[in-house]
This record gives C-alpha cells, structure tokens and sequence, in this order.
C-alpha cells in the first residue's frame, strides 16, 4: 500500500504523544490522522476510542522513566469510549522487557494488543476514522497503518518548535546517558498535539538540561563540534560508553545519525553551516581516499570544493544534488564503489538539509498566515458589530481555519475566534451550528481561559439548546395541523 499522499497529518515526534478527534468541525480541519517515524527500538502506544484515537511515541528514555508509564497509564484510563489499545515493536526495542509488566498491570477496560514489526517499517499512521479494507500485510488494523518508507517532508502538519524539541530528544538519548540509573531523565512536557491544537510547551523543553553535571561535562568535551572530523572520535567515545544501556545499533550508524543534530544545535540550526561543515568532510574523505575518479567526477568535486570555499548555499546545493544524481545506479543497476559509498552519503546529507530548510520555510509561511488570520478576524469583528452576521461567519471561520493551520506558536488561544463563529450561528438562528462550534469551542480551553468565559459558553450552550428543542417543537406541531388539515 503506498504512503499517503495527503498533507493532512500530524507529526508525532519520538518521546511525544497527540490526540485526534474524528468529529472535529470539517470546515476548520482536515487532518486526516496521526503520523509517527524512526522508532527502530521504540514503541508506539495507539489508543482507539469512539471517535479518538491516540498515538504515544515512547523511545528509550521512557524505559528509565516511570513517571512517563505512569503519564501514559493515566492518560488512558481518562478517555472516554476506549476500546483498543495496540503497543507497536520491534524485536530489538527495550521495551519487549517491559511489556510483561503492563499486561499484568492492565487497569484499562479495553483490550490490549501487541504487534512485533519488521525491521523494514519506518513509519506508522493512525487514521481517525477506518480506512478502506486492503490485502496489504501491513495494515494493522482499519485505522493503522505500517509502510517501510516515509511520507514527504512537505506532507506532514508539524509543531511550531519541532526542530527544538526533536533536537533535545535525540541528543538527550546520549548526553547525560552513562547516569540514567541514579538520575533518571528529566520528566518533559508529554502531549504536543490534543484535537489538532498544538500544546504549549515549557521553554526549558527547547534545550539540553544543562543543569545535569554530566551533560555539562560532554558538551565541554565536544567544544564547538563545527568539524565532524573532530566530532566523531569524541561521539563515538561517548556512545561506546552508554551503548551496554542502549543496546541498539552499531556506535557508527548511531554517531553519524547523531552528529548531524548536535551540527544543527551548535550551529543554532543555520542549515547552510550545516551543509557546508557535511560536504567539506565528505569531499575531503572522498579526494583523499579514493583516487579512481572519471574526469568528470573530478570537475565535480571541483565545483563543490569551489563554491565550499566562496560560502555559496545556492551553489553548494546545486552542485551537491547534481553530483548526487551522478552517483544513482546505472539503469543494469551498478554503479562505481566510489559513487555507492558517496551516493548514499550525499543522499543522507541532503535530506538532513531539506528538513533543516523546511523547517525555516515553514516558520516564513506561519508568519504570513498569521498576518491573514489577524486580517480575516478584524473583517470578521467589523462585520459583527454592523450585524452583517452572514458575512461575519465566513470571515470567522476563515480567520481560525488559518490560525489553526498556522499556529505560530504553540498553545495559542483559539477560543475566541470559534465562540466568535458560534455566536454569529445563534444570531442566524442555526441552532444546531451554534451548538456544534461552543461544544467544540469548549475542547479548545487552556489554563488561561477564565472561569467566566466558561460559564458564559456554558449558558450559550443551555440557550441554543432550549431553543432548538423550542423550534423542533414548533415544527412537529406545524407538521401535526397540516395533516389534520388535510382530512
């Protein structure tokens, strides 16, 4: 079955969990699920409810947490309608040893289900609602689905700091590690996604936990890490020494997917610092070590070391994807070992980048449809208060569509702009509408919603209900005096 092509999920990062509702307003949302990657010795905990569904992406932190069990625990006994619970693995995941302790100590009213994947799968979907049955192995369930690939950066609905919070997840797997035993990780913010409204996150979430002694020491050890040649001998000393407590992959496929993040963090996530500190160590190794290239592979080491030097991005781009196109198999399917080794590596570096400059792109993008939002509310107010309600509806709607879809920061009140569109249904007597937008408006509270705001949406809710009951009343009756009429 391939990957969807639908931009509507959410990103779940590892160490994190989102919840989804499947009765969400369609003119506001159109996401379709939740979306996970790279748990090779994670687990992924999915709750299936009655219009809900869950998805926890615990990594191997969690194993020396039990604050985060426990989180996961109560969060599942408080959702309402539950009836499934999958707990998703690999044969090499931690967690295996884990799972006997939670199936005995089950307290949940659903049933729980375990699943071993293949090494192969590399992504999982939850969707909100069930999916078309197919013959495909790797469907796990009418709203689960496993693929052995990934969706396209592009296509994923992502949290407004999730380079930051990606970041610190991964290096925390490593900096601070050798201690875990006697000082358990710290406990960070769980939930970053609740019905499609991303979740405020403390600020000290952004950044390693430099008040851990150890974690200040490795950081000192790795200095200013802008060489990946001075890098990884340190990286790998480091991993070897917490490698008995991950017992994961190799310390060099774990190293080179690391450096690139600690890269990122150093380099305060300039992409383009990155990409240059990558391809100058790569075309290095690759001119010192390999001395079999074609006149044209020469040139185009040439370039690149030509535009390494003068500091073009643009060039350095360009240069890095046409020489990595150079490098694809043959159409029989060979290809020089020069070109495997440094093919892949290419590959591996310019996708690094891709997420890196989307991640920037995408904070451009948030910027100027917040500015829209801003514009589509006021419109929306001006409309009101001239008592254009048909016309202020739409602008309310589009303005928290936009917002929702932009969320510049997370955990940004919602609440007015949905109560706005709920009281322009009541003034057009929709009463059905209006009780659909404040029931949902409701769903969108944060600690900072007053409990005068929620007292006033309450007494909304009461009226709108009274008079639909009213209105539905006056209907039977109109109904009853045509037909006795028609006698």
């Amino acid at each position: 079955m391939p990957v969807p092509q639908s931009p509507h999920l959410l990103h779940v990062i590892q160490g994190k969990a989102a919840y989804l509702s499947a009765t969400l307003p369609p003119e506001i949302f159109e996401i379709q699920g939740l979306y996970t990657e790279n748990f090779s010795t994670c687990a992924c905990v999915v709750s299936i409810g009655k219009g809900h569904v869950g998805l926890f992406h615990l990594d191997t932190q969690s194993c020396y947490s039990p604050e985060t069990f426990d989180k996961v625990k109560s969060t599942l006994e408080g959702i309402p309608n539950l009836q499934s619970i999958f707990v998703i693995t690999k044969k090499y995941s931690p967690f295996l040893s884990w799972l006997p302790h939670f199936s005995r100590t089950n307290p949940f009213k659903a049933p729980v289900k375990y699943w071993l994947l293949p090494d192969s799968i590399k992504s999982i979907t939850v969707f909100a609602t069930p999916q078309a049955h197919t013959d495909d192995k790797l469907q796990l369930h009418p709203q689960i689905q496993a693929y052995e690939s990934f969706l396209p950066t592009e296509n994923l609905l992502r949290h407004p700091k999730e380079r930051e919070l990606m970041t610190v997840q991964i290096l925390e797997q490593l900096f601070g590690y050798r201690d875990i035993q006697t000082t358990p990780p710290r406990l960070k913010e769980f939930l970053i996604a609740n019905n499609g409204v991303w979740q405020a996150v403390p600020a000290n979430n952004y950044d390693l936990d430099k008040k851990h002694h150890l974690i200040r020491e490795e950081l000192a050890l790795l200095g200013k890490a802008k060489s990946t040649s001075t890098l990884m001998p340190k990286l790998t000393q480091l991993w070897a020494s917490v490698q008995t407590k991950m017992g994961t992959c190799s310390p060099e496929d774990s190293v080179v997917h690391m450096q690139r993040w600690i890269l990122a963090y150093t380099n305060r996530y300039d992409e383009n610092a990155v990409l240059c500190c990558e391809l100058k160590e790569l075309s290095t190794y690759m001119m010192t070590y390999f001395s079999h290239f074609t006149p044209e592979d020469h040139n185009f080491m040439l370039r690149l070391l030509q535009a390494l030097e003068n500091q073009q991005p643009e060039a350095l781009l360009r240069t890095a994807t046409e020489l990595h196109l150079r490098t694809l198999p043959k159409p029989d399917g060979t290809r020089p070992p020069c070109h495997e080794e440094w093919g892949d590596q290419l590959q591996y570096i310019l996708q690094s980048h891709t997420l890196f400059a989307h991640y920037r792109q995408q904070e451009a993008s948030r910027l100027l449809q917040a500015e829209k939002a801003r514009d589509l509310y006021a419109r929306g107010s001006l409309a009101y208060r001239e008592k254009r309600f048909i016309d202020a509806k739409p602008f309310f709607l589009s303005s928290l569509k936009m917002q929702i879809g932009s969320q510049l920061n997370a955990g940004t009140d919602f609440w007015n702009v949905a109560y706005n569109v709920g009281r322009c249904c009541m003034q057009l007597k929709d009463w059905s509408e209006a009780i659909r937008f404040f029931t949902y408006t409701g769903t969108l509270a944060t600690p900072d919603t007053t409990p005068q705001d929620k007292q006033k949406l309450t007494d909304m809710l009461t009226q709108c209900n009274e008079a639909l009951a009213s209105a539905e009343q006056q209907r039977d009756l109109t109904v009853v005096a045509k037909n006795t009429s028609a006698y």
